[in-house]
Parts: structure tokens; sequence; C-alpha cells
């Protein structure tokens, strides 16, 4: 749940789950570990070191994503335990009736996910830990050509962050948000529930339109 003094920052919310936050914790890169070891690796930090119940998996489908869904299930053989429902889905193109393993982003999609992630940014809706993660999120921007991208090296960390603002769109992280808000202190909903009733009424907008301008 967002700390209480960035309420302020939520406009016209829809419901409660728009004052919940994801919060980076930890980060692991390399391109040196091949694609059979990373699924072992994140199958032992899925399904062993956290409780799985709780874990949701956002992969990039690109040449590799499919590869490793198809690796985690099978390593770890006498004891392997994945769950497909662990990986997020989303719909492929726009006009797909349904949703597929992974998260696609393409030149047209991702100047929306850039555009969104600034915004949770600066609403402390996602709060990146990491120093290097930082620093990408610092030198990432959109070039001359228009496309988004790390101006001055990488931006392979960043990206995940970016990546991840998409789950806020997720029944995934609906229900989460609703069993953490129903474990949250009475006075703390009541609050929530009279922002809620505000807007709805439309009258108080936690916003000045003027922004928008």
């Amino acid at each position: 749940m967002l700390d209480e003094k960035d309420w302020k920052s939520v406009t016209t919310p829809g419901s409660f789950v728009d004052f919940f936050g994801i919060r980076q914790v930890g980060r692991f890169r390399s391109n040196s570990h091949t694609i059979e070891e990373f699924a072992k690796t994140l199958y032992i930090l899925a399904f062993d070191l956290f409780y799985s119940e709780n874990v949701k998996l956002i992969i990039e489908w690109n040449m590799f994503g499919g590869e490793l869904i198809k690796r985690m299930e099978t390593v770890f053989p006498q004891r392997n335990e994945f769950d497909e429902e662990s990986v997020v889905k989303f719909k492929h193109r726009v006009d797909a009736k349904t949703k597929q393993f992974g998260l696609k982003v393409k030149k047209d999609n991702k100047p929306i996910f850039c555009q969104n992630f600034k915004k949770y940014i600066t609403q402390n809706k996602i709060v990146i830990k990491d120093k290097q993660t930082v620093y990408e999120a610092a030198t990432f921007g959109k070039l001359p050509n228009g496309t988004y991208a790390g101006q001055l090296g990488h931006d392979d960390l960043i990206m995940t962050c970016i990546n991840s603002s998409e789950f806020f769109f997720t029944l995934d992280f609906s229900d989460f948000a609703e069993e953490i808000h129903d474990m949250a202190e009475q006075n703390v909903q009541d609050k929530i529930d009279t922002i809620l009733e505000q807007d709805a009424k439309g009258g108080q907008l936690n916003f000045d339109i003027y922004d928008l301008v």
C-alpha cells in the first residue's frame, strides 16, 4: 500500500487498488549465464525461496521468453513444481480476444509503457532501490529517432521495471491489492473509501486540470 503522504498523487482513483504500488527488492543481471542456468536460478527464487502463491512472473515475450518457460517446466525433474499460473498473461495484440504468457514489447506499445512508468514513478507507485537501476533510469529517454532506450549505455534493468508497470492492469495485481487491503486497519480503509466517494460524486478531484495542459 502507498504511504498516506503519496495518496494526493493518485489522480481520480477508480478503486482502492489505485492506492497500491510495487517496490524493487532485488535484481539479478547476467550476460554470461545460459537460459538453462537462468531458468534454474529463477525457479529457485520463485518456488524454493519465496512463497510461490505470492509470486507472479512478468516475462518479456521475445525470442527467449517461450524457451525460458519451457526450461522452468523441466528443471529439477525429480521435484519440479512449476505452476504456469505464476506467469502473468497479457494480450499480445490490441484486438486479441485471449491473453497469453508473457508481455510482448513492440515499437507501438513501448512508448505507452514508458509514459505509464514515468507517471507511476512520480506517484511513488513504483519505487526503485537498486543504484544501478536508478542510474539506468536517469539515462533512459527518448532518442532523436523517436524510440525509447538508454542514452548512455545499457537499459536492461530499467526496462524490467517499465515492463513490470503493466502488472497494474492485471487481475493478478488486483487480487494482491485486495488481500492486503482487507488486512489494513479500519481507519485506513475508511480514509480510502472517503476519497473514492468524493471523486465518484465529482466533488474533490485529486488533481489540478491545468497540470494536464
